[in-house]
């Protein structure tokens, strides 16, 4: 068949944990494996961001955080919350040198940098295709586009922190309507212009994945818009961007064919199958279903509420 849908997803019915997409088998041990690979690479593409800089080198993240999500004022996060009081220079302060270089009066960046912007690009990709494949539900590309991580004048930020520092998402849309990614209306006077078709997507993410999530805007993300803002005039609109937007690159927003990539070579190489978005969505979707008795009534509820 052409396309990807519910009838080319079926359940063996002799082994619980292996299911079928388009008639190639694919056993839950090997998505857990691909999963803790995936989840590794990562972060050792973070690592790579450091320059040699030993990990304990930077001040802890503490277990606890503060985050405020009522507070709605521009510019805040849980990155700028006093109590958590990061010092979110502290890798800038030992590696921008090496990263930048003046000649005749211009700023620009050295091999070392230039390699350090290419490992950033490569460490958004795969934030993204975690971030799509291990969260909850899988997200549309253009959902996980809207992430932002400060408040700016137009909307609120759509990640936030629970007390333990888990990362949690929440996207607001309607797919008639512009997309929106503010958090939680009841917070956000403003927010009139929603109605009750608009839906609540909500996401959350393991340790793991939110302690890189949460290094990468403390240590890396500033780091990234310093080279940004002197590659590039203040004024460049995709610069401007990544100071709120979690997967705004350099000149780069990463999109779904980035997404589809890693995830194709990650699904050939584990799965014995390129799945891309689209399978992957009707993939979790299916096994939800198998795994989740009311999965199905749920669903159909929802789709009957929307």
């Amino acid at each position: 068949m052409s396309t990807y849908g519910e009838s080319n997803f079926d359940y063996d019915p002799v082994n619980p944990d292996l299911v079928k997409l388009c008639g190639a088998p694919i056993a839950r041990a090997d998505l857990v494996r691909m999963a803790k690979d995936m989840v590794s690479d990562l972060d050792d593409t973070w690592g790579r961001l450091l320059k040699g800089v030993p990990r304990d080198s930077l001040p802890d993240i503490p277990e606890r955080l503060s985050d405020n999500i009522r507070n709605i004022n521009p510019g805040y996060s849980f990155l700028s919350d006093p109590d958590n009081g990061f010092d979110r220079n502290a890798l800038a302060r030992q590696i921008l040198p090496r990263l930048l270089k003046i000649e005749a009066g211009l700023v620009s960046p050295t091999p070392e940098g230039l390699t350090w912007m290419g490992d950033l690009q490569l460490f958004l990709k795969q934030l993204a295709t975690v971030m799509h494949c291990l969260g909850g539900a899988p997200p549309h590309i253009t959902e996980l586009q809207t992430l932002s991580f400060e408040n700016i004048a137009e909307r609120g930020r759509s990640i936030v922190l629970d007390i333990d520092r888990g990362i949690l998402t929440l996207i607001r849309y309607h797919k008639t309507c512009q997309m929106t990614s503010e958090l939680f209306s009841c917070c956000y006077p403003y927010l009139t212009r929603l109605t009750e078709k608009h839906r609540a997507i909500p996401r959350a993410y393991d340790d793991l994945v939110s302690l890189i999530i949460i290094r990468h805007l403390v240590y890396t993300q500033p780091i990234a818009l310093m080279l940004a803002r002197l590659h590039s005039p203040i004024t460049d609109a995709n610069t401007e961007k990544m100071g709120f937007l979690l997967f705004q690159g350099f000149n780069h927003l990463v999109d779904s064919s980035d997404v589809s990539g890693f995830l194709r070579a990650y699904t050939k190489t584990y799965l014995r199958k390129e799945v891309g978005v689209r399978g992957w969505r009707h993939l979790g979707e299916g096994w939800a279903r198998y795994i989740t008795p009311h999965y199905r009534n749920f669903q159909l509820e929802h789709a009957r509420a929307g």
